[in-house]
């Protein structure tokens, strides 16, 4: 390991290497953390080391999702700036950052900062940029810039004024009452901007509004007698083969003649654009865009910053672009909160704004105990979802209890085919000539959600915890590591299979061996992989809430934790039980995590809301 031995130039002393490496051994920052730090004082002769720590925490939180760090907020509360766990954090004897700021206040921090070679202007070639009251490594500041003043473009621009749009409007939207249609309120908004967001929560008809919003851009075309060349994406294979299989039925509920020409293709915005595998330039980029002239992305709360970067620079400045998604979801894995950001730029309500919000659900009446869960959760009101509870639907579900074990094994083996676990998909392998394409298509009735990685309530525990209960059971055959009936999901993306992140898969018997099962993006036909050639899988019976995102259930459990972590927030919980789309089961070994979840809102720093509104 690297050693450089830094010391503060005011009278506060900190010596980085040692903090570091405490912090490093305690699992509180990463290996990359440090090592970026030590290497780039070293590289730019920093002496400072607290710019050094300004370094590392900028770092760390990016990895935590954050696209900078907002020094008003981390000088209110440092200790959230690491990733500390929530009990025994203060008795472990290591320093933590509430103590070291104590030693300066923040503009003496800061002066420090600014006066070290770690510190530059923007058009200046140096790790770190101070801007807007946030620091950020270079990189992202300039990710940000760029897609700040592209949206800022792109949101300026209405398209040209089309007569025949409220005739085609009402041909598609035929029943007029005094409510507000909300679908028919972004279909208008959205034909006439070259940028706009349609965004909802689940079952308020996105993928209804997406098709009458192409079949109205194609009409409108076809009477000027222009070609309309239109894209689908969504950020992962599983997104993209769902997106494609709704958007499919929907085309066949369009009015007569509306549906002439359209097609439900959709890639994911990795293939879209050409991402290379080997870290080089993507296929599509500035200089060579995509000959799109519409472009819609669904589940864009999944988009990081970096992505939806790269997405803009291979768009021409002529492409029409819609961004589809439920903003009160999760934010993506990787940096950045981009649909969330756009959606608190502006009121929804404003008739000339690049926003629209669906408000109706059509999948979860006020019969259903799954939308009042949600929308109890959605608002952090913690009497509210105790009043769901006492109502007694019958289609959320609530198990308790000291034994892990035994509650995810009243869900995972239930034969209940309103309430499926795993057995069903497992019982159709015995059958003989079993269609693969069925035993897909059940394995995904059911999901069991996490969401931690790691410890005992953590996705590699759960599946642990999952295949030992089906191999009691005689379901499954654990004697190898590759089983008939083993379910497993992509972990990154497969350009030599043509496998993306996100992908899940069964392992079944074909010509008399093992071979893995995958739907198609059109969701109709079989993929077979060797499992040989798979590199980066793992075991999905259990996944986190993360990877669920873009997925749908018609059973899903949730695991709450026993004890709180960083990750979990409401937009976490909502996304969990929004997974489900006929019964919800809360597996819940600490009420109070539960309840602190709720009231726990994500907060991901970021500058993008600033730079657009400004």
């Amino acid at each position: 390991m690297q050693q450089v031995d830094l010391w503060s130039d005011s009278g506060a002393e900190l010596d980085l290497t040692d903090t570091l490496e405490l912090w490093f051994d305690a699992g509180w920052i990463r290996s990359i953390d440090m090592e970026l730090t030590l290497h780039l004082s070293e590289l730019f002769d920093n002496r400072s080391a607290w710019a050094g720590l300004a370094l590392v925490l900028v770092s760390h939180q990016l990895g935590r999702g954050h696209s900078c760090v907002d020094v008003h907020s981390l000088y209110k509360d440092p200790d959230r700036y690491l990733a500390l766990p929530p009990e025994f954090a203060r008795a472990s004897g290591i320093p933590l950052p509430s103590a070291l700021f104590k030693q300066l206040t923040k503009t003496e921090w800061l002066n420090e900062v600014n006066q070290s070679s770690l510190m530059g202007r923007p058009e200046e070639n140096t790790p770190l940029v101070f801007d807007h009251e946030r620091l950020y490594l270079r990189r992202m500041w300039q990710v940000e810039t760029r897609v700040a003043e592209r949206l800022k473009q792109r949101i300026s621009v209405s398209s040209s004024n089309r007569d025949q749009l409220v005739k085609y409007l009402n041909q598609l939207f035929p029943h007029i009452d005094e409510t507000v249609d909300w679908q028919r309120t972004a279909c208008a908004k959205s034909a006439v901007r070259r940028f706009s967001v349609i965004t909802g929560g689940p079952g308020t008809g996105k993928t209804t509004t997406v098709v009458k919003l192409l079949a109205l851009m194609k009409r409108l075309a076809d009477d000027q007698s222009d070609t309309l060349d239109i894209a689908l994406a969504a950020p992962t294979g599983k997104a993209a083969a769902r997106l494609s299989v709704s958007i499919g039925g929907a085309l066949e509920r369009l009015p007569e003649g509306f549906g002439h020409g359209l097609h439900a293709q959709v890639d994911t915005v990795h293939r879209l654009i050409g991402v290379s595998s080997t870290g080089r330039r993507n296929r599509y980029r500035k200089g060579h865009t995509l000959a799109v002239d519409l472009l819609i992305v669904d589940e864009a709360s999944m988009l990081d910053i970096e992505l939806f970067d790269a997405l803009l620079d291979a768009l021409s400045d002529r492409t029409q672009l819609i961004l589809l998604g439920d903003k009160d979801q999760l934010a993506s894995v990787e940096a950045g909160s981009v649909l969330a950001d756009l959606c608190l730029v502006e009121s929804d309500s404003k008739p000339e704004g690049f926003v629209s919000q669906l408000k109706t659900s059509h999948r979860f009446t006020s019969e259903s105990g799954i939308g009042q869960l949600a929308r109890a959760v959605n608002r952090g009101s913690l009497n509210e979802y105790h009043e769901v509870w006492q109502q007694a639907y019958s289609d959320i579900n609530n198990h308790s209890g000291p034994d892990l074990t035994k509650l995810i094994a009243d869900r995972v083996l239930s034969s209940n085919g309103d309430l499926p676990g795993y057995s069903h998909y497992l019982s159709l392998l015995t059958q003989p000539d079993c269609d693969p394409l069925q035993v897909l298509k059940l394995f995904d009735h059911f999901r069991l959600l996490t969401p931690l990685r790691r410890g005992p309530e953590g996705v590699e525990s759960l599946n642990n915890i999952c295949e030992t209960i089906l191999a009691r059971k005689g379901l499954i055959d654990l004697s190898d590591d590759w089983y008939v009936g083993r379910p497993v999901m992509v972990t990154a993306n497969d350009y030599a299979v043509g496998l993306a992140n996100g992908d899940v898969g069964v392992c079944l018997v074909r010509e008399g061996k093992l071979s893995v099962a995958f739907i198609n993006e059109s969701g109709d036909e079989v993929r077979w992989i060797d499992p040989i050639r798979l590199e980066s899988v793992e075991t999905a019976y259990a996944m986190t809430v993360h990877k669920s995102q873009g997925s749908e259930f018609k059973h899903t459990a949730y695991v709450s934790p026993s004890r709180a972590n960083p990750v979990l927030s409401r937009e976490l919980l909502y996304t969990a039980i929004t997974r489900a789309s006929s019964q919800f089961t809360l597996i819940e070994m600490n009420s109070s995590v539960t309840q602190q979840t709720i009231t726990t809102q994500t907060d991901r720093a970021s500058g993008l809301y600033k730079r657009l509104i400004d």
